[in-house]
């Protein structure tokens, strides 16, 4: 099986064969784990909520780094 080159554009929902919900799932635990951070499971980072439509890499990316500075910020404020 030939491997796609991926780039930051690349919408792995929609460029990727098998790119599923269970995969989503596992990319996104492997990628919590591989950054020591809490990624929440009602969270896909592959899908934007409001629009409906799916992230590129780049998006994903710039998504999960949202994510984890607000959570900074809330933990910050709790202390």
């Amino acid at each position: 099986m030939e491997c796609r080159e991926l780039s930051g554009a690349i919408k792995p929902v929609e460029s990727l064969p098998k790119f599923d919900r269970k995969v989503w799932l596992a990319a996104t635990t492997i990628l919590a784990t591989e950054i020591g951070a809490t990624i929440p499971d009602d969270v896909n980072i592959f899908i934007d909520e409001t629009t409906k439509l799916p992230r590129s890499i780049d998006e994903t990316a710039a998504f999960v780094g949202d994510l984890l500075n607000k959570q900074s910020e809330k933990e910050a404020a709790a202390a």
